[in-house]
C-alpha cells in the first residue's frame, strides 16, 4: 500500500502568528462525503488488511491514522504533483 496526496493547504491571507495556547482547528470532512467524490475509493474497502495492532480485517474495519502514519514512515508516498515536476525536469536536460 502507499498514500496518495490528494490536496495543498494554501493560505489565501497572510499568515498571523498565534500564541502557542492558541488552537488550530481544521474542519474534518466525513469518510463518506471523500466517497461520494472518489467512488473509486469504495471497492478499496473490501481489501484484506493486518492492522497496526496484528488485527485481520479490512482496510474499510482497521486503517485509520497509525496505518497511515506507518506508510508516511516506510516513504511509500505517491506525490503526483512532485513526480510531474521531477518529469518536468528530466525532459528539460533531453
Amino acid at each position: 500500500a502507499t498514500v496518495e496526496r490528494i490536496g495543498r493547504v494554501v493560505t489565501t491571507s497572510v499568515v498571523v502568528a498565534s500564541p502557542p495556547d492558541a488552537p488550530l482547528v481544521f474542519k474534518h470532512q466525513a469518510k463518506e462525503e471523500d466517497y461520494a467524490l472518489r467512488s473509486d475509493w469504495v471497492a478499496g474497502l473490501k481489501l484484506p488488511v493486518v492492522a497496526h495492532d496484528g488485527a485481520n480485517g479490512t482496510v474499510g474495519a482497521h486503517v485509520g491514522s497509525k496505518f497511515f502514519d506507518g506508510l508516511i514512515k516506510a516513504g511509500r508516498v505517491v506525490d503526483r504533483e512532485v513526480e510531474a515536476a521531477a518529469e518536468r525536469l528530466g525532459n528539460m536536460n533531453v
